[in-house]
């Protein structure tokens, strides 16, 4: 993937990048993303993408953002 996408959340911008190395389908139940540096792994469960990392570094709605414009973004 490797492009450096932007979403400003709470008054601030922050960047994120998806790290995958297949591309993004329907099906995907994982994203591999960087966000401010920091490596996350997003799991899909239900309808929520939640953090597989039990300390994702405390913002949990900043990655529920995250995850939601990348699912806008790839339509899935």
């Amino acid at each position: 993937m490797g492009q450096v996408l932007r979403i400003t959340y709470g008054d601030k911008d922050y960047r994120y990048q998806l790290l995958n190395e297949t591309p993004i389908e329907r099906d995907t139940q994982e994203l591999r993303i960087s966000l401010e540096g920091r490596s996350l792994t997003l799991v899909k469960k239900g309808d929520q993408w939640l953090p597989l990392e039990t300390e994702a570094g405390g913002d949990n709605a900043l990655i529920n953002a995250v995850a939601k414009a990348i699912t806008l973004r790839y339509r899935i």
